[in-house]
C-alpha cells in the first residue's frame, strides 16, 4: 500500500490534517456508529482490523511514531465507547465527552500505554482511554436509565 493512501486512510480521509485532529476523528466514529447502528459490529471490525494493520505502514509514511494525523485510532476508542448506548443524542454526547477527556488527558496507565514504543500503542492508548470512560458511562446509564 502506497504511502500517499496510507496517509488518507489513517487521516480518515483528511479529517487528521484538520485543527484538533483527535475530535474529529472521535466524531467521526460517533458518527460511523450512529449511522450504521443496524451494522456496529461489522464496521467496528472492519474500522479496528484496518487501524492495527496500518500501525506500522502509518509511521513510515509520515515519518513519525505516533502521527497526530492518524486518526483512525480516535474513531476506535470512540467506537469502543458506543457500544452498548443508546441510539440517543444525550449518551453519545456524554460518552464523546467523557472519552475525549482521557484520551487527550492520559492518566496513569494511559499514558504508559502511549509511550510503549511498539508501532500497535497507537490504537492501544485509545482503547485503554476508552475503558474508564466505557465504566463511567455504562455506570451513568445504569443510574439514570
Amino acid at each position: 500500500m502506497g504511502g500517499r493512501l496510507v496517509r488518507v486512510s489513517v487521516s480518515c480521509g483528511g479529517l487528521g490534517y484538520l485543527f484538533w485532529p483527535g475530535f474529529w476523528g472521535s466524531l467521526a466514529g460517533a458518527a460511523l456508529a450512529w449511522y450504521f447502528s443496524a451494522y456496529f459490529l461489522p464496521v467496528f471490525l472492519a474500522v479496528t482490523a484496518a487501524g492495527f494493520l496500518l500501525c506500522k505502514p502509518a509511521q513510515d509514511a509520515f515519518g513519525v511514531k505516533d502521527p497526530q494525523r492518524f486518526v483512525l485510532d480516535e474513531v476506535f476508542g470512540m467506537m469502543v465507547c458506543l457500544a452498548g448506548i443508546p441510539l440517543e443524542p444525550g449518551w453519545f454526547l456524554a460518552a464523546f465527552l467523557v472519552y475525549r477527556l482521557f484520551d487527550v488527558w492520559k492518566p496513569w496507565l494511559i499514558g504508559r500505554v502511549d509511550r510503549m514504543g511498539h508501532p500497535s500503542a497507537i490504537m492501544w492508548d485509545d482503547l485503554a482511554a476508552a475503558v474508564p470512560a466505557v465504566l463511567i458511562v455504562q455506570g451513568a446509564l445504569r443510574l439514570w436509565s
